[in-house]
């Protein structure tokens, strides 16, 4: 069924000079009152004549009530409705309509954006190389045991957990360029502490061989107490907390103060006109999807580089020449640590160049003020303090708008069905070569950026929520014929066909999801003074499940005869994920805030979340 449009009035397809814009064509003029004034307050621009738009919010009793709920929490410091200055000094025809802070430079200079990709795809390459390098050096280090690898990644995903919240506070209170700097500094260090570690074992393990010394084998217990795997957890879990703190500064602070978020559809040609040319606007989907197709190159190629170091250094044949096979095996860490450091200069100058070129980033964000004595008192530093602040936030969390969407994101990752980890295993206890493995990871890869594609076109044709939903349901569509193929695979070649095309197109599904909510939960928390703490939490409710699709694989279904079940599970997180998106998109349709205007044929149209409301005001 297509989605019914709600279509403008012929006047609407230029905004009036005034800046508001047109009436939209509604059954009766009640509504038609109302859409206007809403549309005014909603879409309009900084631009506009802040004494009528006082004059029509003061009319509309019903506007009031909707634009002071929680979830016009992202208008909340933009919009007065009581006449007074929000700031100091602020004259009262600026009151109704301002920003946090005054604006330093709303320009993006040429080349800016070309720089920060560059800039982001050097830092993303070196946690996607240390992130399958790391594993690779402990299975090949201690080929007795599994355990230092197991320990390693719980470590890892445990750190996401604890320190989430944080470093989110951190990218709320310390300033951009110095937070970023900071973190990638940790990031490079933590990476050659790790490198160094394994090239210590990797040059003992060598001069043992040589000397015709025997090599210790270490038990598990023994394995887990040597000082260099201390050493390197601590790394491990350094590089994941400075990996953490970067990724929430760039998407949940970076990205929204570079685009354009003024709009919720296209400019038409009088707004673009009127748009300086010292001045670039991009929007917010265009910045995330960029970034997450440089997140996809760097995951695609970073373990190619190092598979071929680590075959070339690290393979018996290398070292034909010596009296040890195991002779070049200490030149493989040692070399990704040299190209750490190397990488890590390029970094902390490029983030330099970044800043320069991109002076929009130079708006000081807003800060949080305690307001209340309950605030204050739980200021100090004591366990309870901490316990308190903690709920507070996760209060906050949980009555965004946006929960739901966030929840439906964290039960996906729950997921085996996707070429990582148990799947990738489950699929070598089924005799597949690493080649043919290799391959399947990499179309993963390759459908995601797929997902890219569509996630922009999806939100421009149908809305932001609307986008979602299709997203999910191509997801959940291309999962149930890979089960199949799961139940069938020893049958024939048809299963695992079915297997490897299923989970291969549901990445793009899940892909485009992950976009939009992504953009979902930058909207909803855009002017909030602890945006990054609260986009934090859902790193730590993404995490806290993930860690459960271990738990599952360790402990209740280890064998690979199992892994039927556990893919079972899987999709039936999948289906709860599906569950809570229609939650948050049912208040989308009830109070309001998920509607999205596009254009078509020189006209605007409103798409609404789901039909049931279309039905109710399309005329």
């Amino acid at each position: 069924m297509a989605p019914a449009a709600l279509k403008l009035s012929p006047s609407a397809s230029r905004v009036r000079r005034d800046g508001l814009p047109s009436r939209l064509a509604l059954p009766n003029e009640q509504d038609s009152e109302f859409s206007d004034v809403l549309l005014s307050a909603r879409l309009a621009s900084p631009a506009i004549g802040s004494a009528r738009l006082r004059a029509n919010v003061e009319k509309t009793p019903l506007l009031q009530r909707h634009l002071r709920t929680p979830l016009y929490s992202a208008f909340e410091p933009t919009f007065q409705l009581d006449g007074r200055p929000s700031h100091d000094g602020e004259s009262e025809g600026d009151s109704l309509i301002s920003n946090s802070a005054p604006v330093v430079d709303n320009g993006i200079r040429p080349g800016g954006l070309l720089v920060f990709y560059i800039q982001q795809f050097i830092s993303i390459w070196g946690f996607r190389m240390a992130e399958f390098a790391i594993p690779l050096f402990l299975i090949t280090y201690f080929t007795d045991t599994l355990l230092p690898t197991a320990i390693y990644g719980f470590t890892s995903c445990l750190t996401n957990i604890l320190l989430s919240q944080y470093l989110g506070s951190l990218v709320d209170r310390v300033q951009r360029l110095t937070l970023l700097r900071v973190a990638a500094l940790f990031q490079r260090l933590s990476t050659i502490i790790a490198y160094s570690s394994f090239t210590a074992l990797f040059y003992y393990q060598h001069l043992c061989l040589s000397q015709g010394v025997p090599v210790p084998h270490h038990s598990r217990i023994e394995s887990i107490k040597m000082p260099q795997f201390q050493i390197i957890l601590f790394a491990g879990a350094l590089l994941q907390a400075s990996n953490m703190c970067a990724t929430i500064a760039v998407v949940q602070d970076w990205v929204p103060a570079l685009a354009d978020t003024s709009a919720h559809g296209e400019d038409d040609e009088d707004e673009q006109s009127q748009r300086s040319t010292s001045t670039s606007s991009i929007p917010l989907s265009t910045l995330n999807a960029n970034l997450k197709r440089v997140d996809l190159a760097c995951k695609l190629l970073a373990p190619l580089f190092v598979s071929v170091l680590s075959m070339h250094f690290m393979h018996p044949s290398s070292a034909s020449t010596t009296s040890s096979p195991n002779a070049g095996r200490w030149i493989a860490p040692l070399g990704l640590a040299a190209l750490m450091f190397v990488c890590g200069l390029v970094d902390q100058l490029g983030l330099g160049v970044v800043w320069r070129l991109l002076p929009r980033l130079h708006t000081p964000r807003a800060q949080f003020h305690p307001g209340g004595s309950a605030e204050r008192s739980t200021s100090g530093s004591s366990l309870v303090s901490i316990v308190k602040t903690t709920a507070r936030t996760w209060g906050e969390f949980w009555n965004l708008p946006t929960f739901s969407s966030s929840l439906s994101a964290a039960l996906l990752m729950m997921s085996v069905l996707s070429f990582e980890g148990a799947m990738i295993t489950f699929l070598k206890t089924q005799h597949f070569s690493d080649t043919t493995v290799s391959v399947m990871r990499s179309t993963g890869v390759l459908t995601s950026f797929l997902g890219t594609l569509l996630s922009p076109l999806l939100e421009r044709r149908l809305g932001s929520v609307r986008a979602g939903s299709w997203s999910l349901m191509i997801v959940v569509g291309c999962l149930v014929p890979a089960l199949f193929g799961l139940e069938v695979m020893w049958g024939g070649d048809m299963g695992m066909t079915l297997l490897v095309s299923g989970i291969a197109l549901s990445s793009i599904g899940l892909a485009s999801f992950e976009l939009v909510q992504t953009k979902q939960l930058q909207m909803a928390i855009m002017n909030h003074p602890k945006k990054s703490t609260l986009a934090s939490l859902q790193f730590t409710l993404v995490h806290t499940i993930d860690l459960m699709k271990y738990v599952l694989t360790m402990f209740f279904f280890p064998h690979p005869h199992q892994f039927k079940y556990t893919a079972l599970i899987s999709f039936g997180s999948i289906l709860a994920g599906c569950a809570s998106y229609v939650i948050y998109a049912r208040r989308a349709s009830e109070e309001g805030y998920g509607e999205s205007r596009w254009k078509r044929g020189g006209e605007y149209f409103f798409i609404f979340p789901t039909t049931e409301e279309e039905k109710v005001v399309s005329p």
